[in-house]
């Protein structure tokens, strides 16, 4: 009494746990893709505060009466300082440490800050 499928329901049934796999694989990849553009982006918003910061830091210094806003909250030097060690590598913290000093000194050092910006944007290639 039993009827036997014909072979093209045989080869759907064969083929259908392959597919629905493979789907799920693709899916899995995306996400993965995803998460690593994500985290990249995320990377790139917590630098680009960290050194909006310190440029707000040295037009606060420089001249106190024009950086003021209600919502603007000045960071310490330190903060800045120990931030950029975790989110860049030595040689832009040691960069950022340069300036940063010689804002607090009152002197500004002739092409640091033109530095401290192309470091900046050869770390976000």
């Amino acid at each position: 009494m039993s009827e036997e499928l014909p072979v093209w329901i045989e080869w759907l049934r064969a083929l259908a746990v392959p597919a629905i796999a493979f789907g799920g694989l693709v899916i899995a990849c995306a996400n993965l893709w995803l998460g690593i553009k994500r985290r990249a982006d995320d990377l790139f918003d917590r630098r680009y505060a960290l050194f909006q910061d310190a440029q707000y830091f040295a037009q606060f210094t420089s001249n106190p009466e024009g950086g003021k806003s209600e919502n603007f909250v000045l960071r310490a030097p330190s903060e800045l300082e120990a931030q950029a060690a975790f989110l860049f590598d030595r040689t832009f913290s040691q960069h950022l440490r340069r300036y940063l000093e010689g804002v607090r000194r009152g002197d500004f050092i002739v092409g640091v800050e033109a530095e401290l910006f192309q470091l900046f944007h050869s770390r976000m290639k």
